[in-house]
């Protein structure tokens, strides 16, 4: 392959249709070679034992090829813009009416391997003539696997959602669609495009920070730069919150249904239920992209007569190909283009000569096989015995502590100690939902409530703690004294920085049925029923932080009320959500045992999901309440209600950024004044106190988009 690709770079006549043959040729030659000893079996079967113990005659079948289009044309011997599933954008029909195309007559739907052998064998019997071969789509020479007996190319190539649903976020629907839609929308109001890209940036550097949610601090279109996949995913999660308000509804109404399908096709397990709302949100997303007089044909964005790139296409066989061959993230190159990272790596580093290039990156992929081999041949009890391991971890912590930083100052910063409890609980092996609390409360504690009310600036903390235990049920408030009064109780406190929650990732649904006695005839053994088994790695791990007002995050978490709601129920009925102040034990004396609370500041749902962007609105309320830890079902993201207008949101910001540099100069006034050069300066980005109505933003990751619809 070295020499080909060699040869390859001194060719001539690359775009030649000779050499285009003869090098797909090559390639499936030397891929039928690798496979050769598989093929004898594909034919005469092999005798495997299996798990039950009993000897079996298996015929092995190329089941799955991971490849992306590029690569799904080369291996199947399709011209590009061919669908590898289907005949979509051929007139079968008028092919048929061809006198040279009576075999085009049993052509279904769906492409098949038997159906691509008898079309080159009709060619080669001259029943057919070459062009009406290359209008089906197909070159004339036969893949790799035109031989095998069951199975073929065709079928084992499938969706890819990282080239597909992932990267046609901003290929497609942002850049082609929804980002011009916009333009030509604020443009009849005499707002520049250059204004309507300020203010879409405007906002994204104003979405709160979330635990792994990459933060685009100066937009996305003025950084001007080669985005990842991974950062599209990362704008996928808070793009709806961004556009709403200044995006006309069929918009948000069509990035809605992109966002269904991009969530739906990257679950790990489906149902019938699902399987129909994945393909219920792919007809809305082109029912409402090609809708006849809608606004995008009404702008010129689509024509009624539209045909989507063979990418976009795919969406149509996303729930076929889960049915035969289960979720689709098991079989897409996300699970293979990790292993391009060293080879990119080696080329942005070589002089990019294309003499030099290949030897270069075989050089560093040898250089990194031979490593891993001589880490995966260490003896590691042999390390482990001379001492090395525990002497490194002791001169790790003396260097930790030597750093000059008081052991105040290292207790009252928690934020060391969260991550301590975070990879704690990672590695639990239950997979029961626990809540994590430090093992230290934070320096100045304990207090009494209205003592630490005062200290942390929290109004009402104590009346809604006094409000709390008189709630509480007749076994535990036996510890309050009958007679004294109710303002007269005032328990002791410790104030904590933040508790880890670990709460299972799965549904109830998804973890299927357990009945063994149910027939096999049932539809669902029919179809493959999946289902999640539960495991400690499917647990979720997060930090819910209560730091200090302006300096550190409080988040944000839904509550179960355990209150009936009235009027419309969705799934926000009987959930509340509120942001953390404070999080805390009690007790009444010190002899008693403690209770492990929370103060929340409350947010009201104003009503149901938003009809345009599936998002639930809330409003800050004045009503603040100490919950028990275990009422926290999980953290929640919210995104700022930034308004209608173009202009609004870089005003805040600016005044924002004001703000950031004050603390920030004071934060470094007063590091300087202590004397201390090794701690460093940062101050939180906290544009909660700017907006009174947030969205609840369900597309942060996959547990909330379920629980929250």
């Amino acid at each position: 392959m070295l020499m080909y690709s060699e040869n390859v770079g001194v060719e001539k006549h690359q775009k030649s249709p000779e050499f285009r043959l003869w090098s797909r040729k090559l390639i499936h030659t030397v891929i039928e070679s690798v496979l050769v000893s598989i093929q004898e079996h594909m034919r005469n079967g092999i005798k495997l034992r299996c798990a039950d113990g009993a000897d079996r005659l298996c015929f092995p079948v190329l089941c799955e090829y991971i490849a992306d289009m590029e690569e799904q044309w080369l291996l199947t011997c399709l011209k590009k813009s061919s669908c590898p599933k289907c005949y979509f954008g051929i007139n079968l029909e008028e092919m048929a009416g061809n006198h040279k195309c009576r075999v085009s007559d049993s052509i279904g739907h769906c492409r098949t391997d038997a159906e691509a052998s008898r079309i080159r064998f009709a060619l080669q019997n001259d029943e057919m003539e070459p062009q009406a071969v290359y209008a089906l789509g197909y070159h004339e020479d036969t893949p790799f696997s035109v031989n095998y007996p069951l199975g073929g190319i065709l079928n084992a190539v499938g969706p890819d959602l990282l080239h597909q649903v992932s990267k046609c976020f901003m290929d497609y629907l942002l850049t082609v669609w929804i980002l011009p839609l916009m333009q030509k929308y604020w443009a009849k109001r005499k707002t520049s495009a250059k204004n309507l890209e300020i203010e879409i940036d405007s906002r994204f550097a104003l979405i709160p920070g979330y635990p792994n949610l990459r933060r685009f601090a100066n937009g996305i279109f003025t950084d001007n730069h080669h985005w990842t996949v991974h950062e599209y995913k990362a704008m996928m999660k808070v793009i709806m919150g961004t556009l709403v308000g200044i995006c006309p509804p069929e918009g948000l109404m069509l990035v809605r249904e992109y966002l269904h399908i991009h969530r739906l096709s990257h679950y790990a397990v489906h149902s019938d239920k699902t399987l129909g709302w994945l393909r219920s949100a792919i007809d809305t997303f082109w029912k409402i992209l090609k809708a006849p007089g809608g606004v995008f044909i009404q702008n010129d964005l689509v024509t009624e007569d539209y045909v989507p790139p063979p990418r976009l296409h795919y969406f149509h066989h996303y729930a076929q190909s889960v049915m035969e061959k289960g979720a689709l993230p098991s079989y897409s190159t996300d699970r293979t283009e990790i292993w391009h990272k060293p080879l990119k790596s080696a080329y942005r580093r070589s002089n990019k000569n294309k003499v030099h290039i290949e030897r270069y990156i075989l050089m560093e992929q040898t250089r990194i096989s031979a490593f891993q081999a001589m880490v995966e041949e260490l003896d590691l009890d042999e390390t482990q015995g001379k001492g090395t391991g525990s002497d490194q971890s002791q001169s790790i912590d003396s260097g930790v502590k030597s750093s000059g930083t008081s052991g105040a100052a290292i207790t009252d910063n928690f934020t060391h100690e969260l991550d301590e409890l975070y990879d704690e609980a990672v590695s639990h092996t239950t997979i029961a939902r626990t809540v994590t609390w430090p093992k230290r409360h934070r320096k100045g504690w304990p207090l009494r409530a209205s003592r630490t009310e005062t200290k942390l600036n929290l109004p009402g903390f104590s009346s809604a703690l006094r409000i709390y235990i008189q709630g509480l049920s007749s076994s535990v408030t036996t510890a309050v004294d009958s007679g004294r009064k109710d303002r007269e109780i005032d328990p002791i406190v410790y104030v904590y920085g933040g508790v880890v929650l670990r709460y299972p990732s799965w549904t109830t649904e998804e973890l299927g049925r357990c009945d063994s006695t149910e027939s096999r005839s049932d539809h669902e053994w029919k179809m493959g029923h999946e289902n999640i088994q539960p495991d400690k790695r499917a647990m979720i791990v997060e930090r819910v932080r209560a730091g200090a007002e302006g300096h550190t995050r409080r988040d944000c978490v839904l509550i179960r009320s355990g209150k009936r709601s009235r009027g419309q129920i969705t799934s926000m009925s009987g959930r509340w959500v509120g942001q953390v102040l404070a999080l805390f034990t009690s007790q009444q004396s010190m002899n008693s045992s403690g209770m492990k609370l929370a103060y929340v500041s409350l947010f009201e749902t104003v009503r149901g999901p938003d009809p345009n962007s599936g998002l639930y609105l809330l409003r800050r309320t004045k009503k603040f309440v100490v919950i028990d830890i275990e009422d926290i079902e999980r953290g929640v993201h919210l995104i700022p209600k930034f308004g209608h207008q173009v202009g609004a949101t870089e005003g805040i910001k600016r005044s924002i950024d004001v703000e950031q540099m004050r603390i920030r100069m004071e934060a470094e006034t007063a590091r300087v004044g202590n004397g201390d050069s090794t701690s460093t300066v940062t101050s939180w980005l906290d544009v909660m106190p700017h907006y009174e109505e947030f969205w609840l933003n369900i597309w942060i990751d996959n547990h909330l988009y379920k629980t929250i619809w």
